[in-house]
């Protein structure tokens, strides 16, 4: 990440004492789930399991995946969410964007502010967020289950955790609260009819002159991609046509997501701003993005094949066998899957 790193904040001490057992986990815990080389950058990918490591499903729990969610949500499911958040991140090259990023340290500068975090998840992006701002901003992570929240007490003062459904009206008590509001990766949730729910809401959300940053993957762009000359993507292309044929009968391949600025300008917000990134822009991400959305992929196909096999055309283990098959052709991004990133950013009209 680019500027979003200066300024970088030291830990809480109450995670410090946990660093050595978060190495340990790390070093053992996350290679076996998502198959990546160990990174060198060992600080960072310790903040990225934060809020893992602290969640309720670590203790072998594995909940079925809800209506509005089309993945398990389980401590596998943690993780790989927080490996995703990297790979985002680091080719988008930002957590806040630029514009957002200047805005709210201004009003930082003159008063109380707050950061609403909608689709929290395991919290990775507010918790990683509120290291590179001051402690004055106030972080309020939102998700319709509380699954994998982190457990209070792990995180800092300054990040707070409730439940809430983005589909339905907003509580009094959280309207006109926010400087900002983060949402990232609705996809598996939403029928693109919803979206135009989603921005409005998260206008309501907002102060006056309040920001939405909202990004969200192009699965219309997504490419099965070979870096050498002797690699195959025939295995690749197929889990990507199964992906999509499963996103398709669930009713969550929206192909609108390109034109994600003109849905929370339709919502009412001005100044919207569009920008668009690859999911390869950084070759060193390319396996590890390939192998966290096929593990996306794993769990949403697993269940489909067991509960409807006729409708990606391949049994449980035919899946197993593909998704084997995709992790030796992603050795060192000779293959790899891309898609595009959109970010759509707009402000709340004062």
């Amino acid at each position: 990440m680019f500027h979003a790193i200066r300024g970088r904040k030291s830990l809480p001490i109450r995670h410090q004492n946990i660093l050595s057992y978060k190495n340990t986990l790390y070093a053992f815990v996350f290679p076996t789930l998502l198959r990546v080389p160990h990174p060198s950058d060992t600080s960072k990918e310790i903040l990225s399991l934060l809020s893992v490591m602290a969640t309720n499903t670590m203790a072998n729990t594995i909940s079925p995946a809800l209506p509005a969610y089309g993945l398990p949500r389980n401590a596998q499911e943690s993780v790989r969410l927080n490996g995703q958040h990297d790979v985002y991140t680091t080719n988008m090259g930002f957590l806040l964007h630029p514009t957002i990023e200047a805005a709210l340290l201004e009003s930082a500068a003159a008063g109380p502010v707050a950061v609403a975090d909608v689709a929290t998840g395991t919290g990775i992006w507010m918790l990683e967020t509120s290291i590179q701002l001051p402690d004055s901003v106030r972080f309020v992570g939102l998700d319709i289950s509380d699954v994998q929240f982190p457990q209070p007490g792990s995180y800092p003062d300054n990040c707070s955790f409730r439940t809430l459904n983005i589909l339905e009206p907003i509580p009094a008590d959280l309207q006109d609260q926010f400087d900002v509001a983060h949402i990232r990766l609705l996809t598996c949730g939403l029928r693109s009819d919803q979206w135009a729910t989603v921005a409005r809401n998260v206008l309501q959300l907002l102060k006056h002159g309040g920001w939405l940053q909202w990004t969200e993957a192009d699965g219309t762009t997504s490419a099965a991609v070979q870096s050498v000359p002797e690699a195959s993507i025939e295995r690749a292309l197929k889990f990507r046509e199964a992906m999509i044929a499963a996103a398709k009968r669930a009713g969550r391949f929206n192909e609108d997501v390109s034109s994600l600025n003109h849905v929370i300008a339709s919502a009412g917000f001005t100044e919207v701003r569009r920008c668009i990134f690859s999911s390869d822009r950084v070759p060193e991400m390319r396996e590890k993005a390939s192998r966290l959305a096929k593990g996306a992929g794993d769990g949403a196909l697993a269940m489909l094949a067991k509960n409807d096999p006729g409708a990606i055309g391949m049994t449980a283990e035919e899946v197993r066998k593909l998704s084997k098959g995709c992790d030796e052709d992603f050795m060192d991004a000779r293959a790899y899957l891309r898609w595009n990133i959109v970010t759509a950013i707009g402000r709340k009209p004062l």
